[in-house]
């Protein structure tokens, strides 16, 4: 029993879950709506920061990539650093 709790997921994946669904209807349709690319971002961003799953991960980097396709810089207003330790 203490396996199956382990195992399954939990309130935060389930939200998670909503949040990619949301976000790629959003991408399907972002060229309605440009800001749609920033309400994707910024909701994937937030789950990200949450729980860092490589299929939200990919979908964030695709939304940043769209961002950048579409020649505009949304609600980034500064230009983003790299901290790098070299």
């Amino acid at each position: 029993m203490i396996l199956a709790l382990a195992l399954s997921p939990g309130p935060a994946a389930a939200l998670d879950d909503v949040v990619m669904e949301a976000a790629r209807a959003l991408l399907a349709t972002y060229h309605e709506d440009p800001a749609k690319l920033d309400r994707a971002r910024d909701a994937l961003t937030a789950s990200v920061q949450r729980d860092p799953q490589p299929a939200t991960l990919a979908l964030l980097a695709r939304t940043w990539f769209l961002i950048g396709d579409q020649g505009r810089r949304g609600a980034v207003e500064a230009p983003i650093s790299l901290d790098l330790a070299l």
